[in-house]
């Protein structure tokens, strides 16, 4: 895998482990500015009264993080799965998908409307459930069959 990324498999490792935290602590932190931060509880983007507006946040916490575990375990234990494929997942995935469903998340926070807090919840889990059909199909055709 050093040949083909340039990358010592120990720093992926380290990669590996870390970086499928970063998107939770991040909506971690997001959530308790959101939560006891310094909304008032009459505004409507505070979510003291309703947590449920948090559920994009957290889904899409949950999409990054697969996204994360997913990429890592391509570069780990499938190198013999097309490129392209990890590049899309990569590009696709996070620049173009992620970017924008957060925006969204984030505006659902903050107007409060349940229709499309609901909406976007559904939007993700779609997404997620997605992203496990392709790594699931990934690990049964380039898998070792040891």
């Amino acid at each position: 895998m050093q040949a083909r990324t340039g990358v010592q498999r120990a720093v992926l490792w380290i990669v590996a482990v870390y970086l499928p935290f970063v998107p939770i602590f991040t909506v971690a932190s997001a959530a308790y500015y959101w939560f006891c931060g310094t909304l008032h509880p009459t505004f409507s983007g505070c979510v003291l009264r309703d947590l449920w507006k948090l559920t994009p946040l957290i889904l899409w916490a949950a999409y990054m993080s697969l996204l994360a575990v997913v990429s890592m375990h391509m570069r780990l234990f499938l190198p013999s799965a097309p490129d392209a494929v990890l590049t899309d997942l990569d590009d696709v995935g996070v620049k173009w998908i992620a970017t924008v469903l957060a925006f969204f998340a984030c505006v659902a926070v903050n107007i409060g409307i349940t229709r499309v807090t609901v909406a976007l919840d559904c939007v993700f889990l779609i997404i997620i459930v997605h992203v496990l059909a392709i790594w699931v199909r990934l690990v049964r055709t380039y898998g070792s069959r040891d």
